[in-house]
């Protein structure tokens, strides 16, 4: 009976060991091209630029929707775009980048819609590695809750490092590379690429989650409180994304016109036709991406154009 047991212990012991060395090994060639690692050079520019700072946040269509090179010829400020991924989780991307803002600071906050119908810690395999593999100081942003949501991704995470495909010398795919970003941040490979068909709709799935808009507001005071200011607009989509869910989209819009946070903009003003988007229905060509920059750029205007925006 002892023999059974010890057996039993050792057979169960093996795989909680397998995922113990697998998070212990470092980042495989094929996870290092990856564009998450991206992040490193964003927050670089956060803690090293000393101009004058326009920052902006979101998911992946702040990343592959802004050409920031057209901001900083209209505004005296130097843009940074944190934008990598939405999988990262909306409270993720606000924290890290809390971490880092400096006195006088313009933070501009472009959430996909997606996020509202989400539990506020949320995140998936992505966010895992990002706090295991691309900088282990990203750990310090994440609760309790955060860290439980991403238990169901570590053990087929850490069988990645396992894997031949992992280590082989593949080309990297040069629009989702650590590579793909430039000086300010944007991923720019794919401006002059053509639209590639995309059957996911992006379709918003479950219930309206008052906790989004609350943390944002949240997010809003620890930033004045930092001497910083925060304004929200909202996220580029394409046309048929925008209306399959637009009774959802116009219950986010109204309640985020119905805070104290500086809202600009409308949903509908940041709509693009499928040809002048990418690979998803948030990503943008340069056709696209310079629109929907101009169209930002008419937006913030009137508050950048004061001196004395309130802080």
């Amino acid at each position: 009976m002892r023999r059974f047991r010890n057996r039993l212990f050792i057979f169960s012991i093996f795989p909680i060991l397998i995922i113990v060395i697998g998070i212990a090994i470092p980042p495989t060639p094929r996870s290092k091209k990856s564009f998450l690692f991206t992040q490193n050079t964003k927050i670089n520019l956060l803690k090293n630029t000393k101009d004058s700072r326009i920052i902006f946040i979101g998911g992946s269509n702040v990343g592959y929707g802004l050409n920031s090179k057209l901001i900083l010829d209209s505004f005296n400020l130097y843009p940074i775009n944190m934008g990598i991924t939405y999988n990262l989780s909306l409270k993720f991307i606000l924290d890290i980048t809390l971490q880092n803002i400096k006195n006088g600071d313009i933070l501009v906050l472009l959430p996909e819609y997606l996020y509202f119908h989400k539990p506020l810690n949320y995140g998936t395999k992505e966010l895992l590695r990002m706090v295991v593999d691309v900088n282990k100081e990203n750990t310090g942003v994440l609760s309790l809750p955060q860290w439980f949501n991403l238990l169901e991704f570590i053990p087929k995470y850490s069988l990645t490092k396992f894997k031949f495909s992992e280590y082989s010398l593949k080309k990297e795919n040069e629009f989702y590379s650590e590579t793909a970003c430039n000086k300010y941040g944007d991923f720019f490979k794919h401006w002059d690429q053509s639209t590639i068909a995309y059957t996911d709709k992006f379709t918003i799935d479950g219930e309206y989650n008052p906790k989004v808009i609350e943390y944002i507001q949240e997010f809003d005071k620890k930033v004045r409180q930092k001497g910083c200011a925060l304004i929200v607009s909202f996220p580029c989509i394409e046309r048929e994304t925008y209306q399959q869910d637009l009774p959802k989209i116009k219950v986010i819009e109204k309640e985020l016109f119905s805070t104290d946070i500086r809202v600009i903009g409308t949903s509908l003003n940041y709509v693009f036709d499928k040809n002048q988007t990418f690979d998803t229905p948030y990503h943008l060509l340069r056709k696209g991406v310079d629109l929907r920059t101009k169209k930002l750029i008419e937006d913030l205007k009137p508050l950048l154009s004061k001196v004395d925006i309130q802080k």
